[in-house]
């Protein structure tokens, strides 16, 4: 213990204590001597404060010089650009009757001119009717698990199958295939 207490600094130790001293003092001088806001457009050169040094949401369009932004007069809002995508959206339902202690199936098809891009099914009652397949259809009626993987043609419909296992009660399975019009057109 004694000889750590004895022993000297190094030069390496004592020139970064002076470097350490003089960046926080200069540091700490800007941050005391100088008045808030002092620092206007004449003291900082042409170019020196870039995007990278402005913090997100410190300007806003007002306080930008007139041609900085581009145009945004042919763009769309998130809502407008939402709305122009689901223009002529539409969702078809088909349901069928599922008897006791048997199974039943679905399906449900775009019309001509739409293609499906989701569905789903409801079982009315969980717990005794039992969804056992949902799945998108293809051209001929070709489900899901009768393709190869990789790339197909876009949906067509939607297919479902459920499960009763009560002993009594008939439930009835519905079946929802949302359908967009293919290629943006829109049916009358």
């Amino acid at each position: 213990m004694k000889r750590l207490l004895r022993s000297r600094p190094t030069p390496a130790m004592v020139v970064a204590c002076i470097a350490l001293a003089v960046a926080l003092g200069g540091t700490s001088y800007a941050a005391v001597a100088l008045p808030r806001n002092s620092v206007g457009t004449k003291q900082i050169k042409n170019k020196a404060v870039t995007g990278e040094k402005v913090r997100n949401h410190a300007l806003g369009a007002i306080k930008l010089k007139s041609g900085v932004l581009p145009d945004m007069s042919d763009y769309y809002t998130k809502a407008e650009s939402t709305a122009r995508y689901l223009r002529g959206t539409i969702t078809r339902v088909a349901s069928n009757s599922v008897p006791a202690l048997a199974s039943a199936d679905v399906k449900v098809n775009c019309p001509d001119g739409y293609q499906a891009t989701g569905g789903g099914v409801d079982s009315h009652d969980p717990n005794v009717l039992y969804v056992t397949s949902s799945s998108p259809l293809y051209a001929g009626d070709t489900r899901l698990r009768d393709t190869t993987e990789g790339d197909h043609v876009a949906a067509v419909g939607w297919y479902a199958s459920a499960y009763n296992s009560s002993g009594t009660a008939v439930f009835p399975l519905k079946v929802a295939v949302i359908c967009s019009p293919i290629g943006g057109s829109v049916a009358p």
